[in-house]
Formats: structure tokens, sequence, C-alpha cells
């Protein structure tokens, strides 16, 4: 119920906090069919685009074998380690093979602008809408957030730079940890257009 079958989100937290492996997860359940986070997915292609700006295919693989999952059965998860004129790319594979999901980590190197400019960020992400509409997909950023935010309650503005980021996103997802348990996460959804306050009054607590 929480992430829409189309459109832009976004899953914001700081660095090392499991956001690329949760994300990872999440195309990986896409392309089986499984649920994620205990919530059924409704996956129509059964396949889904990881493009990684930090990792390589290697890397990658590695993080499959740790999530336990052979990897001769995701024939449907594509990988994308080149962000250059990736929207034309992105549009190439989607052509060849529509894709229930994409999901881009990390938003900062695909960007060029200044993320602190409204108009560009807003460009940019028009673009990937754009996508999003015309392959009936959603679109999915890795985003950082603020270095002062840790300390504060989980918001859609901490992610770094404009607001034009979080305007353009139908969903935010901050990935927090919990401060006495480190192997605890919180996934606090801060904001979504289309969602009841009961989903954003709490957060679900990960293990």
């Amino acid at each position: 119920p929480i992430l829409p079958k189309v459109g832009l989100t976004a899953l914001i937290g700081t660095s090392d906090i499991g956001k690329s492996t949760l994300l990872l997860q999440l195309c990986r359940n896409v392309v089986l069919d499984d649920t994620f986070l205990d919530f059924k997915l409704t996956p129509e292609h059964r396949n889904a685009i990881y493009v990684s700006t930090e990792d390589d295919a290697s890397s990658i693989s590695y993080r499959l074998q740790h999530l336990k999952i052979d990897e001769t059965k995701l024939k449907g998860l594509r990988c994308v380690f080149n962000s250059d004129k990736l929207e034309q790319t992105l549009e190439r594979m989607l052509k060849q093979q529509r894709a229930d999901i994409v999901a881009i980590d990390t938003f900062a190197d695909i960007f060029t602008g200044d993320m602190n400019q409204n108009t560009s960020v807003r460009n940019c992400m028009e673009k990937f809408s754009i996508l999003a509409m015309k392959y009936q997909c959603l679109i999915i950023f890795n985003h950082h957030t603020g270095k002062k935010t840790e300390d504060k309650p989980p918001h859609k503005d901490h992610a770094i730079g404009s607001v034009g980021f979080e305007g353009k996103s139908r969903v935010v997802i901050e990935l927090r940890q919990d401060y006495l348990e480190s192997g605890k996460r919180h996934f606090c959804i801060v904001k979504g257009n289309y969602l009841g306050s009961e989903y954003k009054t709490s957060s679900f607590v990960l293990n």
C-alpha cells in the first residue's frame, strides 16, 4: 500500500544505514514476486532495473549472495553501472523489456547541477517522471540526508538540496538507525500523497 505503481519516490537516509541493500532487496523481491517487509507486492512484469553509481558487478553479486538467493533465478533483474546518458539508457532498456521498478542509487551521482537550485532539481526529476509515466513503472531514488538531521525527528525536508527533490516525489521514506539497538532500523514514511495518517505517524521497525 506504500509504493505506487507509477511515478517517482525516494528513500533517504545517512551513509551506511542500509539504503542500497534495502533497494536491492526490493528489486529482488519484485522479480521473485515475493513479499517486501511483509507487504504483498503486485508486479506486472516481474522485472526490475537497478542503477548503481557506487558499486560494480562483483559488489552487487556479493550483496545478492548476502541476501541468500540463487542469482540464476534473477534473470528479471538488470543492472546498470554507467550513469552517462542514463535517461537514454533506461528508455532503451524499458523499450526492450518493461520493468515494474527502476531503482537509482544514488541521485547525487546522476544530477550534475546545483543541488540547491530548485528549478534544476525539478527539471532533472521531470525527465525521469516522463519515463515513469511513459513506461508505467516506479522510479525510486536513493538520496542522502543532511549531516545535522540525525538528532531531529524524521522529516521530508532532511533530503540534501532543494525542496524540489521531495516536491517531485510522491512518496518519501527516511531510513533511520535505532538510538539504542544498532541492528534495528526505522522505516519512516515522511511523505505520502495518497497514504492515510496511520502510515505516517509511526515507523515500521526493521531488524
